[in-house]
């Protein structure tokens, strides 16, 4: 999961100048340039959109890494119980 949001997060700061920067947008969506410029903004803000729905919502199986397959798992009690005990209750106050 997280090497997917790390290449969403590459493929959003490409993007983001392409769709935002006025400049960028001047140079490069008039002229001869426009079409080729065009097509890989949109190739990559769609692509940027796919592997986010993929991070989010992908329950190919239980084992695809993804937010929802992780809400699920902790959605059982069992696990869930295991993990606060383990991680979230103190046995000790914590030092001041």
């Amino acid at each position: 999961m997280l090497g997917c949001f790390l290449g969403l997060k590459e493929k959003y700061a490409f993007v983001r100048p392409m769709i935002f920067d006025k400049d960028i947008l001047d140079k490069y969506s008039e002229g001869k340039r426009s079409r080729g410029y065009i097509s890989i903004r949109y190739a990559l803000y769609y692509d940027a959109i796919q592997d986010l729905v993929k991070l989010a919502f992908d329950k190919t199986t239980k084992k695809t890494p993804s937010i929802i397959n992780a809400l699920n798992t902790l959605n059982h009690d069992a696990l869930r119980n295991v993990l606060c005990e383990n991680f979230a209750k103190r046995e000790h106050p914590v030092p001041s």
